[in-house]
């Protein structure tokens, strides 16, 4: 195509016109699907969800229904019972669900911003930036945040509803109105994470009465938000009494607390709340999208990124822009931008109000979970942000161009959140496997202890509620068969390991710990490492960290059993291939049990699969069986081989020889393969 046809097909473009109630959902659902969907079927559980999971699979209903319970929210169990019911435990359905849960709660804002303003171009960015705003990382927990999106998409609707109900005569604006109330209580009683965008609704019907005189308008406004009022009264007074009515509450309210103790430390601080989240959640999601070591373009993922991120703020561009707007151009546009950009910092400000009411603060929470309180700030965050790009770029192009732009960052932003979470996925699907293959059985009590955090976007009762789902229950609820904890966090080691058993509790699960039933392990595929069940006899491997060598003197690799049991493929998925990994758990099984002729056979697999270790802890199963079987010169082979890999085990090596010595597997005729070993490794006596 020559420069003159590109440029008659641009001025073709140009004088395109959309219709914006049929475009802009459409465009909702394709931003939705690139931007949340094109990784969900490599993407797994995480976090929260194995809790909601654990839960459902093991213990049903009743489960679901005691874990809320203490999770402060009693009325959520019978959501997740439908939802499990119908999606099962595959993590894909999970991910589509979530995903057209975010989808129709973004139509449900865009209802709203239509009936607010009649300009398409601004009801239709507003969308856009609610459904792809950055400051939310979380959408890859799709089971955990089910309650979340479910109440949020009842929040949507109510507003659109109210606002219809505004509008409309006769019979039809009750209904409205009826339907916007049961879908207000509805959220309320679910959750408490949207209750500060009922005070909200006040703006909107404000903005609403625009047409009204001042005092016609503030009479209106208030008459029409008071039955809204009334139920929020309503759930605040049951909210409050939720010591009274359970025996315990999550959530004390620690700023009224704060404000009758020391009223003006307390007032200082909620400013510096609102001045701090306001910065977190208007403009740091935009910094961190941007982060320039994210653009490795040595990663073919980056380039499938940019390519998505930049088609899209294209299509925005030529498709946004070309709805017909209704405002006219001038001041008129200036006054209404600056109200838009005041309203949406007013929603932002009262959405996250009841986060600092129980004394969260979102910059100063856990960074990888902080986002999820900044869910009910969406609104405020695109008014604010939609409303400021009308009120300084009065050009149209250059607005929406600016406005395109930014969603293309906020997509590639969202791409490389999923791809991080898929990384994760990745790797606990590596560690549950290879657990399974080297423990096909764990023996019940079992306490096991990682050297570290093993396992990102996770956290230890997680991972412990996934272990728990690994193998078959034995135990009757609350109690649980295993439990996980990374290094000493939490626990009072010289107690401990004098004997002081420790009770580990968990919303409506607990497990008693005790030092003779630890199986220590490392986990670090990104060092090329299998999966390592500690011993003893490994203080003499170097450069373990210091956890390794703590809880290796405890461990006993005897908790690891053989058995018959697999992992639930619908959670779990279908075993992976078998990589050297697989061979080298099994040989280690082999070796524990001493069967020496199945550790043999699985490293001639191995070996005629071309499959080989980069860790030299990796072949001592494969040494030990060689010297038993009285096949030295294959044992000195590994042996020196093993001495060249990471970490170099010199000394256990030399252990490891003098041990077949003293155990009389080293016969006359072995001397020399034992010389050859003391010679090569300079071993000493």
């Amino acid at each position: 195509m020559n420069t003159r046809k590109f440029g008659i097909l641009i001025e073709r473009l140009k004088t395109i016109h959309f219709s914006p109630s049929k475009t802009a959902p459409f465009l909702l659902f394709l931003a939705c699907f690139f931007c949340f969907g094109l990784m969900l079927s490599k993407l797994g559980f995480f976090q929260d969800d194995w809790h909601h999971v654990y839960y459902a699979y093991h213990e049903g209903i009743q489960g679901l229904k005691s874990f809320f319970y203490t999770d402060s929210r009693p009325l959520a169990y019978w959501l997740y019972a439908v939802f499990f019911r119908i999606l099962g435990f595959d993590p894909a359905g999970w991910h589509w669900s979530l995903m057209l849960l975010r989808f129709f709660t973004s139509v449900g804002f865009w209802l709203t911003a239509r009936l607010l303003w009649p300009d398409e171009q601004r009801a239709t960015w507003l969308a856009l930036f609610f459904a792809l705003h950055p400051v939310y990382t979380l959408q890859p927990l799709a089971v955990a945040y089910t309650l979340h999106w479910v109440s949020y998409l009842a929040v949507m609707f109510s507003f659109a509803l109210m606002l219809f109900s505004v509008q409309a005569r006769g019979k039809s604006r009750w209904l409205f109105w009826g339907a916007a109330l049961v879908l207000e209580l509805y959220h309320l009683v679910m959750m408490e994470y949207f209750s500060g965008l009922e005070l909200v609704r006040v703006l909107f019907l404000w903005i609403s009465l625009s047409h009204l005189p001042w005092k016609e308008r503030i009479k209106h406004t208030l008459r029409l938000w008071l039955p809204y009022l009334l139920v929020l009264l309503l759930y605040a007074a049951y909210r409050l009494s939720y010591s009274e009515l359970f025996g315990y509450d999550r959530f004390e309210p620690a700023l009224l607390s704060g404000l009758a103790n020391s009223p003006f430390s307390t007032l200082l601080l909620l400013l510096q709340n609102i001045i701090r989240d306001s910065l977190y959640v208007l403009v740091s999601p935009w910094y961190m999208a941007m982060e320039p070591t994210v653009f490795d373009l040595m990663r073919p993922f980056i380039w499938v990124m940019l390519a998505v991120s930049v088609s899209f703020a294209l299509l925005f561009f030529f498709t946004v822009s070309r709805f017909i707007s209704l405002n006219n151009p001038g001041s008129e546009t200036t006054n209404w931008s600056g109200a838009m950009t005041l309203f949406g910092f007013f929603s932002l400000i009262l959405a996250l109000l009841p986060s600092w009411l129980v004394g969260f603060e979102l910059v100063e929470k856990n960074p990888l979970w902080s986002s999820r309180l900044a869910l009910s700030a969406l609104p405020g965050a695109s008014l604010f942000l939609v409303g400021l790009a009308y009120f300084f770029i009065q050009n149209p192009t250059r607005r929406h161009l600016f406005l395109s732009i930014l969603l293309g960052v906020a997509i590639s932003s969202h791409l490389q959140m999923a791809r991080n979470f898929q990384e994760s996925w990745d790797k606990q699907r590596q560690f549950y496997w290879q657990m399974h293959w080297r423990a096909p059985a764990l023996k019940p009590g079992t306490f096991l202890v990682a050297d570290q955090e093993i396992l990102f976007y996770m956290g230890d009762s997680p991972t412990a509620y996934a272990l728990n789902l690994l193998y078959p229950k034995t135990t009757q609820p609350p109690q649980v068969d295993y439990w996980f904890n990374p290094g000493s966090a939490n626990i009072n080691l010289h107690s401990f390991v004098q004997g002081q058993p420790l009770e580990m509790t968990k919303y409506n699960s607990s497990f008693t710990a005790s030092s003779d039933r630890v199986l220590a392990i490392t986990f670090e595929p990104q060092q090329g490492q299998c999966l390592w069940l500690l011993r003893p006899t490994y203080r003499e491997v170097r450069f373990l960290t210091e956890e390794a060598y703590r809880w290796m003197i405890y461990s006993d690799i005897s908790r690891a059993q053989p058995g018959e049991s697999t992992p639930p493929a619908a959670i779990f998925g279908q075993e992976p291939p078998h990589t050297w990994c697989y061979y080298y758990q099994k040989a280690d099984l082999a070796a524990q049990l001493g069967d020496w002729a199945q550790a043999i056979s699985l490293w001639r697999t191995a070996s005629e699969n071309n499959l080989r270790p980069s860790a030299s802890v990796e072949l001592l199963p494969f040494i030990e069986a060689y010297a038993h079987t009285s096949q030295w010169q294959q044992a000195s082979e590994l042996t020196l081989w093993a001495n060249t890999l990471p970490p170099r085990p010199t000394d256990l090596l030399c252990s490891m020889w003098r041990n077949f010595q003293k155990d009389g597997l080293l016969p006359s005729e072995a001397a020399s393969a034992f010389a050859k070993i003391n010679d090569r490794l300079n071993c000493q006596e």
